[in-house]
């Protein structure tokens, strides 16, 4: 049975930052992609921020100053289909995009990084207040659910943990672009429930319950925390070698608030096991 538990999270619009490799640096800087809703929260200082990260990780990396150039994504999905199309030498992913680009990218997961929610993320469900009823949205049909990955049968039926075979009839989805959009959705009454990631959710929880016009009503089993991954096709095995080492002291001692502004509270290298259970349960729906 699905866990119901509270959380909180308001995202501002999506946005897209673009930094390129400073001049005089190599001659084909290595691309990283960031993607995380949470980024929003910085607006106008996502360029300048990513900039900055970059910048860490070619200090701890030991790469040449303009080595690395970067794009940052705040809608996820758009991440992927941008890599898909290009040569991304290495992103920082959230777990759907890592199951889901895995096998056509050849994604290696060289670390994780892990923001305010901690190691074990997951996805939660709103609702007006007063709609206590939908606190097991797995047994009941034709809910409006606004999300953002209703394009991917397969990752609800993660998230519904099995309980609902066939999300696109049990459910009326309502696809929107961000958290945001979900929420913004259940408050106009275009949906019954938004269905939101924790880091998001971590916003609303002045407007749950009797604080204000939001109940919590579902929580997802927990997930693993976002992938650093390496594309090989596009990543040297050197280099591979210098980004995992580099994860081990990106965050830790001086210049490392460039992790906070990234949203990320501390980064490990290794421990690609922790994706297995989910790439497993995602691979058992296709």
């Amino acid at each position: 049975m699905l866990r119901r538990m509270i959380g909180n999270t308001l995202v501002p619009l999506a946005l897209l930052a673009s930094v390129l490799p400073a001049s005089g640096g190599r001659a084909a800087p290595l691309e990283i992609v960031v993607a995380n809703e949470a980024l929003a929260a910085g607006g106008q200082h996502v360029p300048e921020n990513l900039s900055a990260f970059l910048r860490r990780l070619e200090t701890v990396g030991g790469w040449p100053s303009g080595s690395l150039r970067g794009r940052a994504f705040t809608r996820p999905r758009e991440a992927l289909a941008y890599m898909r199309a290009g040569k991304v030498a290495f992103a920082i992913l959230p777990v759907h995009q890592l199951v889901e680009g895995r096998k056509d990218l050849k994604l290696e997961v060289l670390g994780r990084v892990v923001g305010l929610e901690g190691p074990k993320a997951g996805y939660w469900g709103v609702a007006p207040s007063g709609k206590r009823s939908y606190a097991h949205i797995e047994e009941t049909p034709g809910l409006r659910l606004a999300l953002t990955e209703t394009y991917d049968p397969q990752w609800l039926r993660v998230l519904m943990e099995g309980n609902v075979s066939d999300p696109a009839r049990h459910f009326v989805l309502v696809e929107v672009p961000t958290s945001a959009h979900a929420v913004s959705a259940v408050l106009a009454r275009k949906a019954d429930v938004a269905l939101v990631y924790e880091a998001e959710f971590s916003a609303l929880k002045p407007r749950l319950d009797a604080g204000g016009d939001l109940a919590w009503v579902y929580a997802s089993g927990p997930l693993p925390p976002p992938a650093v991954v390496a594309v090989p096709r596009w990543a040297p095995a050197a280099d591979r070698k210098r980004m995992a080492a580099a994860l081990e002291k990106l965050c830790k001692g001086e210049g490392a608030d460039v992790c906070g502004r990234m949203a990320i509270v501390y980064a490990q290298s290794g421990r690609a096991e922790t994706y297995d259970t989910v790439i497993r349960q995602y691979a058992q729906y296709r």
